[in-house]
């Protein structure tokens, strides 16, 4: 990454799907294909949405992606917290 080239260092970092972009679909696929890779923690960082259009907006994405990782997500938190570390490798939970 080079901090004089800030848009070359962002479509590597996009190309390299080390951040991801997209709607909440793609969004979810991505979260998905990592979570089949073995990940089993992202970070979902709305920043960007909060700066330019508010909390309002960047809430909605947020839910907006949790509601398209519906099928790869647990049931429930419950479920989620009965679940020990290491049980469950590379499942998601919110």
């Amino acid at each position: 990454l080079d901090p004089h080239d800030p848009a070359g260092s962002a479509d590597a970092l996009l190309r390299h799907r080390v951040v991801v972009a997209g709607s909440a679909q793609e969004i979810a696929g991505a979260l998905d294909a990592y979570r089949r890779s073995g990940v089993d923690e992202v970070l979902l960082n709305p920043t960007g949405v909060l700066l330019g259009e508010g909390a309002h907006a960047a809430v909605e994405d947020l839910e907006e992606i949790l509601a398209a990782c519906r099928s790869f997500l647990p049931g429930d938190r419950q479920e989620a917290a009965s679940v020990e570390p290491g049980e469950r490798p590379g499942q998601l939970v919110g």
